[in-house]
């Protein structure tokens, strides 16, 4: 009490007695965190040095660590990549599948629409934790923080280390270099990293419980995991994110509804749907190569030439006038000749048409 009247509710809590929980099986519950990493790396596009965030997600059974993104900042887009990354079953990632439910903390990043849409593609029950309490997820941020403390101080560019020991600019990490230690190193934590209180590797403890897991298809997995927009097609295409995005299969559909379907804060291509079916690919106007101006240029080129032979046709076919009309008399049928008559042109006989009020070519 006496903490937590100095400090408040989080020093309190550093004296509470908590219990300890167990998933029942595998699946059942994961847990998604973000985590700033104790590093520094040079980045692409930046002029200093920066410290990269790890979103991790952790399945509370087997304490595996199944999927995780790394960004320079976290967003629902690298949220969404560690989730597709986590549900992903291969050979030689046997542990993922759907999850039962999704424990994340209230950032807005979690709890954004995005997220909400994937979760309720694949039937996964979203969990909230209370305000804070970050006890209630417990679970990932300890496999935060061992990740890190076992990955990451043997790194150049470690902030941990004295001052005088740093790692000059020069010398540090590249952005890349990081994901592919991490890669390494995530995959031999999950095989060989002895838990104290499961007893066990994390990959035993997942394959000594025989719960089915449910699996996505991957090229399936990809389409669930997009966040969704409804857009008109505009002029230039579709405008999402402050860009317009183009293809040939948008061209005459000014004024349509489609859905957009994206990787949130992802502005290299969107997918484009109407009423449900695949429409095309859709690309920023200003990254468009030769090639793919040419295509748009060219659809827009032929279907105004389609247009215009059909008016033509139209033309040929449909051209009315209005008979004459008095006052006294309804109007006759008439016949009339027209140039288009071979009579007109050769002195034989016209080819006649009769209709009641109406004159046609």
């Amino acid at each position: 009490m006496r903490a937590g009247l100095r400090a408040g509710e989080r020093a309190r809590r550093e004296f509470d007695a908590y219990l300890r929980w167990e998933p029942d099986s595998r699946n059942d519950l994961w847990e998604a965190d973000h985590k700033q990493l104790d590093i520094e790396v040079r980045a692409t596009g930046f002029d200093r040095p920066v410290r990269p965030w790890l979103t991790v997600f952790e399945e509370a059974f087997s304490r595996i660590v199944p999927g995780w993104a790394l960004s320079v900042t976290p967003h629902s887009g690298s949220i969404l990549a560690a989730f597709g990354s986590a549900v992903t079953v291969r050979p030689d990632k046997p542990w993922g599948g759907v999850p039962v439910r999704l424990r994340v903390d209230r950032g807005a990043d979690f709890l954004c629409d995005a997220i909400r849409e994937a979760c309720g593609r694949l039937g996964v029950v979203l969990d909230p934790a209370p305000p804070d309490s970050p006890f209630r997820k417990g679970k990932v941020e300890a496999a935060g923080r061992c990740v890190e403390r076992a990955l990451i101080p043997p790194l150049p560019g470690y902030l941990g280390a004295g001052r005088e020991t740093r790692a000059a600019r020069s010398e540090l990490m590249g952005f890349g270099d990081l994901v592919e230690h991490l890669r390494t190193g995530i995959d031999a934590w999950n095989r060989t990293h002895a838990h104290p209180v499961l007893g066990c590797t994390l990959d035993e403890a997942w394959e000594r419980d025989a719960t089915p897991v449910r699996t996505v298809e991957e090229g399936r997995l990809r389409w669930m995991m997009l966040a969704e927009e409804r857009r008109k097609v505009q002029r230039e295409g579709v405008r999402l994110g402050g860009l317009y995005f183009t293809a040939p299969e948008l061209t005459g559909r000014r004024g349509e509804e489609v859905q957009v379907l994206h990787w949130p804060h992802d502005r290299r291509k969107v997918e484009v749907l109407q009423t449900g079916e695949w429409l095309c690919t859709a690309y920023p106007q200003g990254a468009l190569s030769a090639a793919q101006r040419e295509e748009v240029l060219a659809e827009r080129r032929r279907q105004k030439a389609e247009t215009d032979k059909l008016r033509r046709k139209a033309a040929r076919q449909a051209r009315y006038g209005l008979s004459p009309a008095t006052a006294t008399a309804d109007a006759e049928p008439t016949t009339v000749i027209t140039g288009s008559g071979a009579g007109a042109a050769t002195g034989g006989p016209p080819r006649p048409v009769s209709l009641l009020g109406l004159v046609t070519d």
